[in-house]
């Protein structure tokens, strides 16, 4: 992300710093984090888009879905 957003502060608290560089991986549920980085590698190295769908840790202990 380049910039704040709301909806994301508002779901894991990470405002922008957090959400530069790898920081913002902390809100990946942990199962997922691997996953996430195999399917980020491969799809700039064939310059493609991805679709995921991984879960993410929320501020409250809750756990939700992106795509």
């Amino acid at each position: 992300m380049h910039e704040e957003s709301p909806t994301w502060r508002a779901f894991t608290d990470q405002g922008t710093p957090d959400t530069l560089g790898r920081a913002r991986l902390d809100a990946i549920h942990p199962d997922d984090r691997e996953h996430l980085e195999e399917t980020r590698i491969q799809s700039l190295n064939q310059a493609k888009f991805a679709i995921l769908g991984e879960r993410l840790n929320g501020k409250e202990d809750l756990t939700g879905g992106v795509a």
